[in-house]
């Protein structure tokens, strides 16, 4: 078997990777931002249901993977636990609808919540989800309850997770650069992903500490436009020049 350093790196082998963030909410939409994503050298998307009932974004998530085929697509139900959303996923495999990655807001982890007495089943369904998709839950993220021991935090969820995602606390700000480091320092070669205003001003930088930054809210044209519910949000030049970025990293 491989280890999960190994398993994300068969997928991203590169020095840094950038995934699309895709606020779903709806198909003509959905379809038009992973079009441009996938114009721009980013072949890894994630859709998400903001304002969305979970069993549409499935449908979404069914016909988009129709038309894209041969590129990386993750799904993130929001409000299901990990239960619900294995579920949901082996609905979608089931219809020939590939899922490569899970994303979970619930890992029922009684680490997390000591109220959480079912750890047997959980334990079992994650060890299934590990041979079968990449598996993800935030660490220190936004919105979230932070850590009293970051430490302790990197060395539990690298028992569970394939990858760590951390971010600064709010949606529109840069992540500290020092705070990311720590995590880096505490999680020995565990892949470290990024998901806070990354664009092509500090991809530099912070591709010294992570593996992958998950992009959406940098990219688009206003604030109010953070959902990006509609395509032409977008700002193609700030979509082209982070791609620029990347591949020149890679390049090193």
């Amino acid at each position: 078997m491989q280890n999960r350093v190994e398993k994300v790196k068969s997928v991203f082998p590169d020095k840094i990777s950038v995934i699309w963030v895709v606020h779903s909410e709806n198909l003509e939409q959905t379809i038009d931002n992973v079009k441009i994503a996938v114009e721009n050298w980013l072949h890894w998307v994630f859709l998400i249901n903001h304002g969305m009932p979970w069993e549409e974004l499935m449908r979404i998530f069914k016909a988009t993977r129709e038309k894209f085929r041969d590129i990386w697509m993750w799904i993130n139900l929001l409000d299901r636990d990990v239960t619900a959303t294995m579920d949901a996923v082996w609905q979608l495999e089931a219809s020939w609808s590939k899922v490569d990655w899970v994303w979970v807001d619930n890992p029922e982890i009684n680490w997390v919540n000591p109220w959480y007495d079912n750890q047997d089943r959980i334990e079992l369904l994650i060890e299934d989800i590990w041979w079968n998709w990449l598996y993800f839950w935030w660490v220190a993220f936004k919105y979230m309850e932070q850590p009293r021991d970051l430490w302790v935090a990197c060395r539990e969820w690298q028992k569970y997770l394939d990858v760590i995602t951390t971010s600064w606390p709010g949606t529109w700000k840069s992540a500290d650069i020092g705070k990311v480091k720590t995590i880096r320092e505490l999680s020995d070669n565990h892949p470290i992903w990024l998901a806070s205003w990354v664009d092509d001003s500090n991809l530099w930088e912070f591709a010294q500490f992570i593996d992958v930054a998950i992009v959406a809210s940098s990219l688009i044209k206003k604030w109010e436009d953070w959902r990006n519910i509609r395509p032409e949000y977008f700002d193609p030049e700030k979509v082209k020049k982070l791609s620029e970025v990347a591949k020149e990293i890679n390049k090193q």
